[in-house]
C-alpha cells in the first residue's frame, strides 16, 4: 500500500513467481530458502523489471 501511495515501482516475487507449493522443492532446500533454480527464477524476474525502471 506504502509503494501505490507514493507510485513506487514493486516486484512481489511471492505473487509473481508461479512458485506453489506442488513445486517449491524444486527451487528451494528446505521450501524457504532458494536454491540455485530459486535463484534463477528470481534473476528472471528482476532483471527485467529492474531494467524498466
Amino acid at each position: 500500500m506504502l509503494a501505490r501511495n507514493y507510485a513506487l515501482p514493486v516486484l512481489d516475487l511471492y505473487a509473481e513467481s508461479g512458485i506453489t507449493r506442488l513445486i517449491l522443492d524444486y527451487f528451494t532446500h528446505d521450501r524457504l530458502h532458494p536454491n540455485e533454480a530459486g535463484f534463477q527464477r528470481i534473476a528472471e524476474m528482476a532483471v527485467p523489471f529492474l531494467e524498466r525502471i
